[in-house]
């Protein structure tokens, strides 16, 4: 029996599947986040301050540091592995 082969193009969102990489995961969640708020509303002075705003803008920012910790852990945790095995090259055997 032969392999079916998938002609139609991919859509884009699927990437987004729940099994996505952690950076992924996050930086969906965020994105999504910001495309539901009311921006109207969130930008609405409340006794002269915005504090729904500030609020929306504090999570985004802690969202934005959890992806970027996501994604240095994935992509470049071997450049830690690689400083060691660098700085132990060189260095005389203890026999």
């Amino acid at each position: 029996m032969a392999a079916t082969t998938i002609t139609w193009p991919i859509c884009r969102a699927t990437w987004a599947i729940p099994a996505a990489s952690p950076d992924r995961q996050l930086t969906l969640r965020l994105r999504t986040n910001l495309r539901l708020v009311d921006l109207a509303a969130v930008c609405k002075p409340e006794r002269s301050w915005r504090g729904r705003l500030d609020k929306l803008l504090s999570e985004s920012i802690e969202q934005l540091a959890a992806i970027n910790e996501s994604i240095t852990q994935h992509y470049f945790s071997h450049a830690d592995v690689s400083r060691r095995l660098a700085s132990s090259v060189g260095r005389p055997r203890c026999e």
